[in-house]
């Protein structure tokens, strides 16, 4: 088991680190994920993990315990620290002894092939200025567990690996393509070449969502929550579909939107 080292000081440098990574005010490469679930994900989808910051008293018994020794056996550098210090770099209310930095997630876009794009139970998702880390989190999760290949996110989009993020996502982020600061012109391009479609979610769109072959759609455009696609967005996409409503509701939460047409595409592709 690799040495671990203990720290009592709250302006050490490595807590120093822990607190920029999760204001965002460190190198983009690297990520803060805390909490016993998160942390296990982000071992089971085989990412980097730099540095563990673990609370001894509360990983004496019991699931962090277990946790604590995978990572001792995986050779990942344990820093021991007290349960207030743990509150000093935590970004929840009521830490659970663990937090981890590590290696951003990257995926290329070049390695969505139209196998890829093809062959997945639902279409790829494009989030578009979503600017809550907490409703991106949310909607990379439902997608994600509709089947689908990839999510690209705007330049103008919340960070998809943010400490809130994460959690929303309940570290689904870790194991679907996550790819960042995407034009969606980009995308678009990436989904077109594969012979595919793509479809934008609107408000009084043409077509019902559940009326669409998403057999033939390989991705998904959805806008903000507040401000949904601008004219400019709309113009470079011919497919537009819009999910009814009743009782004088205006819109879904957009993990909710993109819930409902991931698992609608994906019900028309695993029955085809």
């Amino acid at each position: 088991m690799p040495k671990r080292v203990a720290i009592s000081a709250r302006d050490n440098s490595k807590l120093k680190l822990a607190r920029r990574v999760r204001d965002g005010r460190e190198a983009k490469n690297l990520i803060f994920i805390e909490g016993i679930r998160l942390s296990e994900e982000i071992i089971e989808a085989g990412g980097q993990i730099h540095l563990a910051f673990l609370d001894p008293k509360a990983a004496e018994t019991g699931r962090l315990r277990h946790l604590a020794d995978r990572l001792d056996s995986l050779h990942i550098p344990i820093v021991e620290i007290s349960d207030s210090l743990i509150s000093s770099i935590s970004d929840t209310a009521n830490p659970q002894g663990i937090v981890v930095i590590a290696e951003r997630p990257h995926h290329p876009i070049g390695t969505l092939t139209e196998a890829a794009f093809g062959n997945a139970s639902a279409p790829a998702i494009y989030f578009s200025a979503v600017n809550n880390p907490l409703n991106l989190g949310a909607a990379i999760r439902s997608v994600a567990a509709a089947g689908s290949p990839a999510i690209f996110t705007s330049p103008s989009s919340a960070d998809a690996f943010s400490a809130k993020a994460n959690r929303a996502a309940m570290g689904s982020n870790f194991h679907v393509r996550v790819i960042e600061n995407v034009a969606l012109s980009v995308a678009l391009e990436s989904v077109r070449g594969c012979g595919l479609l793509a479809a934008a979610a609107v408000v009084g769109g043409e077509n019902n969502y559940a009326e669409i072959d998403w057999a033939s759609v390989g991705l998904v455009v959805f806008g903000s929550e507040a401000h949904g696609l601008s004219a400019e967005e709309l113009k470079n996409i011919s497919l537009k579909f819009t999910i009814p409503m009743e009782n004088g509701v205006e819109s879904l939460n957009l993990a909710v939107s993109a819930g409902i047409v991931a698992f609608e595409a994906r019900r028309q592709r695993v029955v085809q």
